[in-house]
Order: structure tokens, then sequence, then C-alpha cells
């Protein structure tokens, strides 16, 4: 997990006149930290910059077949639903959907961002709706900082790395960025946790039980 703290600085771009020679044309004004937010002033003599603070998690699992079979885990409904989800809209090009509907009608909404066939995938995520993040499981319970609207759909990003293990294996490494808060970091890690070796479950054939959010 990995935590990436950042703050906002406004200034002002006032520049020279009524300043002592040798000042600086721009002051800074205000330095505060903010969360999941970008500023941006209204006109070139004000400028704000916003950095935002968020979150991540990364989880790992070892597959037993080769990444081009574990990476349609990721593109293919049928497969997809196997291991994580009842049913599945995907559309696996940049900018094609990525949906996910899960037994109990926790749905997660976004959109491809990159298929690097063998060995990597990227898709935007986040909650279809006020419905879906009542639904998370999150250990601090349904909050504020776990709503649909501190989250919204493909508000953050996922990255599937594949790696060739040589013996015909596949390392699969999942990171989450951009979870904009501390709960929400902690749901997606239980999540993350308990999906990822159904997911190496699915691959070998296996049956991996019921969903967990049944």
């Amino acid at each position: 997990m990995t935590a990436i703290l950042a703050a906002a600085v406004v200034w002002e771009a006032r520049g020279d006149h009524g300043r002592t020679p040798g000042s600086r044309a721009s002051e800074v004004r205000q330095l505060w930290p903010v969360a999941g937010v970008y500023l941006r002033g209204s006109s070139d003599d004000e400028k704000i910059r916003c950095l935002k603070m968020t979150y991540s998690v990364e989880v790992s699992v070892r597959a037993s077949r080769a990444p081009a079979e574990v990476l349609a885990y990721f593109t293919e409904p049928g497969r997809h639903v196997q291991w994580m989800g009842s049913e599945a809209k995907l559309d696996p090009v940049p900018g094609g959907e990525y949906r996910l509907r899960m037994p109990d009608g926790f749905e997660a909404a976004g959109s491809y961002v990159a298929v690097d066939p063998p060995h990597q995938v990227s898709f935007t995520w986040g909650f279809a709706d006020e419905e879906a993040a009542a639904k998370t499981k999150n250990p601090h319970g349904p909050t504020e900082a776990t709503s649909a609207g501190v989250m919204p759909a493909g508000s953050t990003t996922v990255t599937v790395t594949l790696a060739d293990t040589g013996d015909g294996a596949t390392l699969v490494t999942l990171r989450h960025d951009d979870l904009p808060t501390p709960e929400l970091r902690d749901g997606h890690q239980v999540a993350w946790d308990t999906y990822l070796p159904r997911l190496a479950i699915a691959v070998a054939g296996g049956d991996p039980g019921a969903d967990p959010h049944s």
C-alpha cells in the first residue's frame, strides 16, 4: 500500500507593479492539503495548482497458466464471472466499457485504459451508484468516506501485470491506484486479497465457490 500525500498551492500572479526591485512576480498565498480535487483559477491573474492525496493497494498471486490464458479472465465476460461478479460487460479496447455486477447488486463501472496482450491490462473503476457504494465490503462499514460521490464510476485505475514465470505459470500483480480515502483503500485491500486467489483457482480449472458479494 502506498499513500501519496500532496498539497495544493495557491498563488496570484500580480506582476511587478507595487514591488521592490528584485521581488518575485508571483507570491505564494496559501498552502493546504486537499484530497481528490483539482482546482483551477478563473483567470490569468489567479492560478491554482492542486495535487491530490490518493492511496494504492497491490496484490499478487500465482496462476497456473500462461499469461495469454490468464488475460482472458480480465477481458472475456464468461471467464471474468468465474472468479468475480455475476454479470460483466467488457469491451477490451481503450475507451471500451468495463462494468461488473455482483450477485448482491454491487456494481463497478469504468472503461479500459490499455490492453497490451499478453502482459498487461488496465481499466478505470468506481461505484456505479450509491446502491453499489452501500454494498462495499469495507471493514469500516458504509460511511461518507466510502460513498459513490467520493469514488464515482471511472475515478480510480486498476492495472494488472502478467509476468511469465518461465515454467508455464503467471505471476499476476494487480495494483489499484487513485483510491481517494483510507477507508476505500482498506476496503479494496480486503476485496482484492479475497478475489485474486479466486482467480488462481478458476484459472486452474477449479471452483472458487460462491462470490463473496452473494
